[in-house]
Order: structure tokens, then C-alpha cells, then sequence
């Protein structure tokens, strides 16, 4: 095994294991490091890699001070991890994503935003199938990166990439690369708004083609120099490649002024989703697939599960299962779509990690759109000190007790819906376990 280069992999998540494993495969030896006593995965380690040695980060300095490559999971903050230390060398601090393109060998559409990544890559791998192409999905969806490298090389590599993946990545050198839209977010990493931009903006480095979201002037200034680039709006009048239009109060959409597809026909409604089905269409003219699979795509796909997902009608009231709204601009669009459809009230369930967020934007919309907000989580003040004298508050100690005080405010007409505005960390596993019990204790309760 070669041990010329001094390897330590922090945090043994599923991104560090694949990393153990890639390590493994090309023979290289690393060193595994963990803040946990005991992370879920160190069973598996010691059992398949007995070489490996595991170390607790308190107890680790000198590892990782004498190492020559870092190799950072998603979930560790670098900048808090380099103020600790002190090397002894000059040091190569990457990610996954790093390892992931040096040996990627088939063009990358690399995408990222605060919302809506997981729908667009999904969207995406369905619109390159439908055009008989293969392709891996893969990043901050479904499992780690360098996994794919293990199967057969595809058409494509579609890669969702969170802001905290794109820390450490100097070069992704995409064929195409996408800003879907950057909100505040996860304000307890970043120092500042400003830092969370240009994490983002990293994922336009080298790339051939970019796409730009005109409805955000932040957004429009990350456009790099260097690549083409195509703009996008979901709102009608604006001089950009991909856009709506307005016939008679029908909606459109546009590529480069032709009118390509009626928002009628999507199973999805709302501006975001508009939006979303823009930047699919500019990406898949960027690599030249058939217009007729991208719009029987945007025809028939209905959604992911945990966001807006209709998940009961019963007695009048309709129930949405929006746990993925994990920020407040995913709330505030799911408050958007949602009204615009209700005859009655609307009723949210909110709270959690607020991760830092400033609550008071989603003050205006709420006094508009919604009557009852029912709190639970860790952050459950912030929110209730946000929205006092807005909306009638009421706060819960659980999942189960905000669906019974939902039903107890709900009338024929009303929509109850889950979309937190928070993280889900301080009393779930994840919004996807968050979600699921939210949709059983609809199935069971009412």
C-alpha cells in the first residue's frame, strides 16, 4: 500500500466511507478522523478496512497537522478546522468532489441553489434517458460522487452539489453549470450572506456554458467571464434567452422567443417550478438533446416526494407534505403556490433549525396568505417573535400534536401544510424522516 502521501479523511459519513474506499481501490493509505466517539459507519470501517486508523477530533491535532491531503466531508466546516490546527507543511485540503472530477470521464452539468437542486438534476437525468442517453445522477443526491466511478462511464455525470461541497472545489470544469438561486441559508456556516455567494459561485470555474438566474441581480453578478452564458426569468417582459410569456393570461414557455410549452400542461404549477423547467430547457440545448423528450419530461413528471406533496384530501381540508422547505425562500415559495389555490385558509406547521435565519421577510406574505402557524422545534420562539400580531400562533411539542391542532382550526377549503422553514436536525433524522412521520400522523389522525 502506498504511504508516500499522508492522507486524513475527516468525518466518517457516507461521503468519508466512499472516500476510505476510493483510497482503498487505488492502494493509497489514509486515516480516518470523526468528532463522534462512535459514528454509525466505524462498525463497517473496522470491519472491511482494519488498516484504517480512526481517530476522535479531539484527540487528532497532531494527525492532522502532519498531514500532507485533507480530505473534508460536506458536513465539516474548513474554515472553523484550519483555525485549530497549525501544519507543519503546506498542505492539499479537497473534497469528494475534487477526487470525483479528476477521474470523470464523460461532460459534467453541474448544478446548485438554495432550492430546487434535487427536482432539476432529477429532471435532468430523466430528460438524457428519455434521449436515449445514459447518465449517473449523483452528488449532494442519492449517494456520494465516487460511487459513480465504479460503474461504467455514461453520456453524462449530472451533479447536484450543495454550497457546502462546493467549498474545497477549485476547478469542476462543467460542460454546463447552473446558479438556480441563492437565498439566505445556513447562516450559522457562513460569516456572512456574501461567503455563501461565493461558495456557490465556484461551481461556474471553468465551466464551457453558464446559467444565469436574471430574477436575482446577486445571482446575475456571479456570471463568469470566461464561459457563454444564458439567462432565465419566470417573469414576463425581461430580455433573457429562456423565459414566460403571457397570452390572454395563459403562460408559456420560451426559449430565445419561441414558445415552447404552456405552463397548462405541467403537472406542476408556480413560478418556481416555471423556473425550474427553464433551466432544464437551456440545459438540454446547451447539449443539443431533443426538444420533444425535454417537453414530454416537463409534460409527465409530477414532483418529488417532501416538497408540496399532496399527501391527503379529506373532509374538505387539504393536507401538503413540504418538509424539504428547510430555508425560508422555500417556504415563502411554497406559501405562493399554495394560495393560489386554496378557497379557504391556509394553515402552516413550522420550525426546527432555523440555522440563524432572519424570519422577518416571510412577515409580508404571511399577514397575506396564511391565518394559523403552528410552531414546534428548537427555533419555534424565533419564529412566534417574527410573526406576533400577523397570524394566530400556537405552539406543539410534536408532529402529531401540530396535525391535531391543525385539524382543530381546519375548515372545508383549507389547506394544512408542512413547510417548515427550518432544518430538521433538533428532532428528526432528517426532512425526509420529518416528512414521513408528518404523512403518518395525517394517515393515522384524521
Amino acid at each position: 500500500m502506498d504511504t508516500s502521501i499522508n492522507t486524513v479523511i475527516v468525518g466518517l459519513g457516507k461521503t468519508g466511507f466512499s472516500c476510505v474506499e476510493y483510497f482503498s481501490r487505488r492502494d493509497e493509505a489514509c486515516r480516518v478522523v470523526d468528532s463522534r466517539v462512535s459514528p454509525p459507519l466505524l462498525k463497517a470501517l473496522r470491519n472491511r478496512f482494519p488498516e484504517v486508523d480512526f481517530q476522535t477530533l479531539d484527540h487528532a491535532s497532531v494527525i492532522l497537522e502532519q498531514a500532507d491531503r485533507i480530505v473534508l466531508s460536506p458536513g465539516v466546516n474548513s474554515h472553523s478546522l484550519r483555525q485549530s490546527i497549525n501544519p507543519i507543511k503546506q498542505q492539499e485540503w479537497l473534497g469528494d468532489i475534487t477526487l470525483f472530477c479528476r477521474e470523470a470521464r464523460a461532460p459534467i452539468i453541474a448544478i446548485t441553489g438554495s432550492n430546487g437542486k434535487t427536482t432539476v438534476a432529477t429532471l435532468m437525468g430523466e430528460v438524457i434517458r428519455a434521449s436515449g442517453l445514459s447518465v449517473e445522477v449523483c452528488g449532494n443526491i442519492g449517494e456520494p460522487v465516487l460511487n459513480a466511478l465504479l460503474r461504467p462511464v455514461p453520456d453524462y455525470y449530472v451533479l447536484e452539489l450543495s454550497s457546502f461541497q462546493l467549498e474545497l472545489v477549485d476547478s469542476l470544469a462543467a460542460e454546463v453549470a447552473v446558479v438556480l438561486n441563492v437565498d439566505p441559508d445556513h447562516m450559522d456556516r457562513y460569516e456572512s450572506f456574501e461567503d455563501y455567494l461565493r461558495a456557490k459561485q465556484k461551481i461556474y470555474h471553468a465551466c464551457e456554458y453558464a446559467v444565469i438566474n436574471y430574477d436575482q441581480i446577486h445571482c446575475r453578478q456571479l456570471a463568469p467571464l470566461s464561459a457563454k452564458t444564458l439567462s432565465f426569468s419566470g417573469f414576463p417582459g425581461f430580455p433573457v434567452d429562456y423565459g414566460v410569456e403571457n397570452q390572454q393570461g395563459n403562460i408559456y414557455l420560451t426559449g430565445h422567443g419561441q414558445v415552447i410549452l404552456s405552463t397548462c400542461e405541467m403537472f406542476l404549477k408556480g413560478v418556481h417550478h416555471w423556473k425550474n423547467a427553464l433551466v432544464v430547457l437551456a440545459l438540454a440545448d446547451v447539449l443539443g438533446l431533443p426538444r420533444a423528450a425535454v417537453v414530454s419530461v416537463l409534460k409527465t413528471f409530477r414532483g418529488l416526494p417532501h416538497r408540496c406533496e399532496l399527501i391527503s384530501e379529506r373532509r374538505g381540508v387539504t393536507w401538503y407534505n413540504d418538509s424539504k422547505a428547510t430555508n425560508i425562500a422555500a417556504t415563502q415559495a411554497a406559501i405562493i403556490s399554495l394560495s393560489a389555490s386554496v378557497s379557504g385558509s391556509l394553515i402552516l406547521i413550522m420550525g426546527g433549525d432555523a440555522k440563524d435565519a432572519d424570519f422577518s421577510p416571510l412577515v409580508p406574505i404571511m399577514k397575506e396568505h396564511v391565518s394559523h402557524v403552528i410552531t414546534l422545534g428548537k427555533d419555534a420562539e424565533l419564529i412566534e417573535l417574527a410573526m406576533s400580531d400577523q397570524v394566530t400562533l400556537s405552539r406543539v411539542q410534536s408532529l402529531s400534536e401540530a396535525v391535531l391542532k391543525a385539524l382543530s382550526f381546519a375548515e372545508p377549503g383549507d389547506v394544512v401544510a408542512l413547510s417548515p422553514a427550518c432544518a430538521s436536525l433538533d428532532m428528526f433524522e432528517s426532512y425526509q424522516h420529518r416528512g414521513d412521520l408528518f404523512r403518518q400522523c395525517v394517515s393515522e389522525l384524521i
